[in-house]
């Protein structure tokens, strides 16, 4: 017994200094709501991504939602804060600097198509496990993904359309 309230005790202690570089509120995932918030918004695919330390990708522009750059790839790097696309995904990027090794941030609504998703399921798991895993990530990431996208559309044209008035 003496035991276990020392290891209480120790995990209690150690929870003081767990690390904390991360802290933010949860990101609205919203698009009409958060495209307010950030100089540029535009959907990219991942052109080339290393899983290793540094963890470093490039991604390649493919639509301008919000802001303007003469660049069409981005270098970024992903520190503690940063989350790492892989290869091949497209992304839905919300941010304030371009020039920030860190573009896609956990703080912000940036979102992978099929990327930005739990590790896979381990190989014994239940098919009822599996049918929840795809109803609460899958699906949830497919949805998201899409709205954020349609709002985004909508947004833009919308923007589009006011600027062309006389």
């Amino acid at each position: 017994m003496k035991r276990f309230y020392s290891l209480v005790m120790l995990f209690y202690f150690l929870s003081f200094f767990e690390n904390k570089a991360c802290e933010c509120p949860q990101p609205v995932m919203d698009a009409k709501k958060a495209i307010q918030n950030y100089a540029y918004v535009f959907e990219a695919v991942c052109e080339s991504s290393n899983h290793d330390y540094p963890w470093n990708y490039t991604l390649s522009i493919l639509r301008w939602y919000k802001g303007r750059s003469w660049k069409l790839k981005l270098n970024g790097e992903a520190d503690g804060c940063g989350k790492i696309p892989k290869s091949g995904k497209r992304w839905l990027v919300f941010t304030n600097n371009l020039e920030d090794t860190s573009i896609i941030n956990m703080c912000s609504p940036s979102i992978g198509y099929l990327d930005d998703m739990p590790p896979p399921l381990p190989l014994g798991t239940t098919a009822p496990m599996k049918i929840f895993y795809v109803k609460k990530h899958v699906s949830r990431n497919i949805l998201i993904y899409n709205k954020m996208r349609a709002d985004l559309d909508r947004l833009s044209w919308n923007v589009l359309m006011q600027n062309t008035k006389r």
